[in-house]
């Protein structure tokens, strides 16, 4: 299954840290979602991230870029009785790009689904 998104935030008269400017930024986004099925139960994914952010300066206003890769797992575990499906995932997303600014992070989620909601 491929899953795709994007965006945009636009914040009118944003400041600066320091307080001394303010400009309109403009911030896009877009992502990509591959997830497998190979199981009835198991979806292992790749999540791919990429923003490009204004950043509001005392001087100026500047652009950054980032990009994110997000390989993970998540699985299913039906409770028949109640209909209650929980679903316990794990991904380690990576800030790929800028290439100087490489980190790795773990993130954890659950989400419980039911028919009644």
């Amino acid at each position: 299954m491929l899953h795709a998104n994007g965006g945009t935030t636009i914040v009118v008269d944003a400041e600066s840290p320091g307080g001394a400017r303010t400009d309109t930024a403009v911030d896009a986004n877009a992502g990509l979602a591959i997830v497998g099925q190979p199981l009835p139960w198991l979806n292992p994914l790749v999540e791919v991230s990429y923003v490009s952010a204004a950043e509001v300066g005392d001087t100026g206003t500047s652009r950054g870029h980032e990009l994110i890769v997000n390989p993970g797992v998540r699985f299913a575990i039906d409770h028949r009785a109640s209909g209650l499906q929980v679903v316990p995932g794990i991904g380690v997303p990576m800030r790929a790009w800028p290439a100087d600014e490489f980190e790795v992070f773990v993130l954890a989620c659950l989400s419980l689904e039911h028919p009644a909601f």
